[in-house]
């Protein structure tokens, strides 16, 4: 919360979160409003925000019982932020734990927030909460299948927690003589226009790319640790792929 915090005093704050949002006992909506930050919203994924409706089931809008903040569906209407929706904050915080599996909503939820908020020139952080299934197992989904419920071409466990498959960059566009430089993070779904050079160490986001910040040195390592993990696991898949 020490490295939260001083990233969300004086601005306009929208959460995306469920029952598994916690700092210790407590939720994560609750510790923030305790610190006195401004919650406009909470964004409400698959099974709602407090994790009581079924799979599949529509969830609507609302206001939580126990705050009265709104709570604005991402699992009814509209799957993505529309821009009405995102007018009224500064920033969104994406913090779910996931269980590392294709086939669950949460990667989509977020792929679409992302877009949202690069679209709407707002701030998005996503916690980076450990994945338990940290291996990668199962085939790779077919082109032609993208659905809600498996977006991306990855296996069916991918090993990834959501901070580092926000980090993979998935269907982002590189257009001719476009250059990026070292190290550096492209979002998932960006568009890196023709001629754009994008410098080292930086992070670049949204449609048309922009850059948004710089990566510490510290940040490099651990990017390339993970990445390096990844590519070893999915070596080892396609391997066992091939033998049988």
């Amino acid at each position: 919360m020490e490295t939260l915090l001083p990233l969300l005093n004086n601005k306009r704050v929208a959460l995306v979160v469920n029952q598994t949002s916690m700092t210790g006992n407590t939720h994560l909506l609750d510790t923030l409003l305790a610190s006195n930050i401004n919650i406009k919203k909470v964004f409400a994924p698959e099974h709602g925000f407090r994790g009581n409706a079924d799979a599949g089931e529509t969830v609507k809008n609302g206001k939580d019982i126990s705050t009265g903040i709104p709570i604005q569906s991402l699992y009814g209407k509209n799957k993505k932020p529309t821009p009405q929706q995102m007018q009224d904050i500064d920033v969104v915080v994406f913090d779910i734990q996931d269980v590392g599996a294709r086939f669950y909503t949460y990667i989509s939820t977020m792929h679409y927030v992302m877009e949202a908020c690069a679209e709407n020139h707002k701030e998005l952080i996503i916690t980076d909460r450990p994945n338990p299934c940290d291996y990668t197992d199962g085939p790779v989904r077919i082109k032609e299948l993208k659905s809600f419920v498996s977006m991306h071409p990855i296996p069916v466990l991918h090993g990834c927690t959501v901070g580092d498959d926000s980090l993979i960059g998935m269907h982002a566009t590189l257009l001719n003589h476009s250059v990026v430089g070292k190290r550096c993070i492209i979002g998932a779904g960006a568009l890196v226009p023709e001629g754009m050079v994008i410098p080292d160490n930086s992070v670049a986001v949204g449609v048309p790319a922009r850059v948004i910040k710089q990566v510490s040195a510290a940040q490099v390592e651990a990017n390339l640790h993970n990445a390096a993990h990844y590519v070893e696991h999915g070596k080892l898949h396609a391997e066992q792929m091939k033998n049988g």
